[in-house]
């Protein structure tokens, strides 16, 4: 039997209603990619410079074992490296595995380690070399430490310079290597005092979407839904 006139009329409908609810799911998915992008794109790479210009101290580690700095940020942001240089013109320069390490306080008086990551020496002898590790967010004017392990006999990786940067106190644990490996010793001060040459990377915290970006997100995932019942309701 060949159908009705009314039913090429209903089956037409039907296909065009279908083509419709298709339609609309597609531009409803194009605004929902194109809400998002903005919270994709807003993360910003961070490096912080610390006495990068400045030339290194003269000398190197004859006992210390490790060395480390307080730091506290000026800004919140996820850190994932740490890179320091020692000096090439001093000391034996043996070639061994260094470990940086991010703390929230020194292990000597009961810190607990947030990061840590390991580097060859020379590959930072003059120029910056370092080590990364999974994002940890640093809270802008909370202190943490930084610490150096296996640096004796390495050249001094800080500057004596007046104008650098101070960090405040050097915390060294005293030789033979991997011996009191706790920032222990008291911070050295006055004229041998160390400003730290070192570079912090990382990436800001923007990446967390604004409210009119969720609240898009939530309208269209709820529309979606919608459709998506419509549908099979007509199926």
């Amino acid at each position: 039997m060949q159908p009705s006139a009314q039913g090429k009329q209903t089956c037409e409908i039907n296909a065009a209603n279908h083509l419709g609810g298709e339609m609309k799911f597609s531009r409803l998915s194009a605004v929902l990619a194109a809400a998002l992008v903005p919270a994709t794109l807003a993360a910003q790479p961070v490096q912080v410079d610390i006495n990068t210009t400045y030339s290194l101290a003269g000398g190197f580690y004859r006992y210390a074992s490790s060395v480390g700095w307080y730091f506290t940020p000026s800004s919140t942001f996820f850190l994932t490296a740490i890179q320091t240089r020692f000096n090439p013109a001093a000391g034996p320069n043996v070639d061994r595995s260094v470990s940086v390490e991010l703390w929230n306080d020194r292990p000597a008086v009961g810190g607990s380690i947030l990061a840590s990551g390991s580097f060859q020496s020379n590959s930072a002898l003059g120029v910056f070399g370092g080590a990364g590790f999974a994002p940890v967010l640093l809270q802008a004017g909370i202190q943490y430490f930084i610490g150096f392990r296996n640096v004796q006999g390495l050249g001094y990786n800080y500057t004596r310079d007046p104008g650098a940067q101070s960090l405040g106190p050097q915390y060294y644990s005293l030789g033979p290597i991997f011996t009191d490996d706790n920032y222990g010793s008291g911070g050295v001060s006055g004229p041998e005092q160390g400003s730290p040459n070192l570079i912090l990377t990382g990436y800001d915290v923007s990446t967390v979407p604004e409210p009119m970006t969720m609240v898009l997100l939530a309208t269209g995932l709820a529309a979606m839904g919608g459709v998506g019942l419509i549908k099979r309701r007509r199926q």
